[in-house]
């Protein structure tokens, strides 16, 4: 138990700097607080959830894929073949781009802030309360204590 309870402590200490190391980087680049911790929330949604996303849809996209792999006249049998196994698999074509680098922590950091520094913006959250509006009658009863008082005063 101990033990067990020491691992998730370590687990959640690295998930802590893993969020605080990729807010640093996405910070590093657009200089404002509010617009890094969107950005960071942003990034590790497209991180985390977006390879999945990508994956389902080449998977749900087969059929046309696999057509156009076999009109495509440059591709050798055997290579269509192979490409036809890996698309009809989610696992398969999760394990190719993910070998092939498609979901590199690297390489979507430069690409995130290559799309930021093109067009780059700024979150600000302003509150705005309401003015209180004095009617006429408060502002002359407030006039009449004034002049009450300065002739106290006097």
């Amino acid at each position: 138990m101990f033990l067990m309870d020491n691992v998730i402590i370590i687990l959640f200490t690295a998930v802590i700097f893993f969020f605080l190391f990729t807010f640093v980087n996405i910070y590093s680049f657009c200089n404002h607080g509010l617009t890094g911790i969107l950005l960071t929330a942003k990034f590790l949604y497209l991180f985390f959830i977006m390879p999945f996303k990508g994956t389902a849809d080449i998977y749900n996209d087969r059929k046309k894929i696999i057509r156009s792999i076999k009109k495509d006249k440059q591709i050798s049998s055997s290579d269509k073949l192979h490409l036809e196994i890996i698309i009809k698999s989610r696992w398969k074509t999760f394990r190719v781009l993910y070998k092939a680098g498609a979901f590199s922590y690297g390489e979507l950091m430069l690409r995130y802030a290559r799309w930021y520094l093109n067009k780059p913006f700024q979150y600000d959250v302003k509150i705005n309360t309401p003015d209180k509006k004095v009617s006429a009658y408060e502002q002359q009863y407030i006039s009449s204590l004034e002049l009450n008082l300065r002739e106290a005063v006097h």
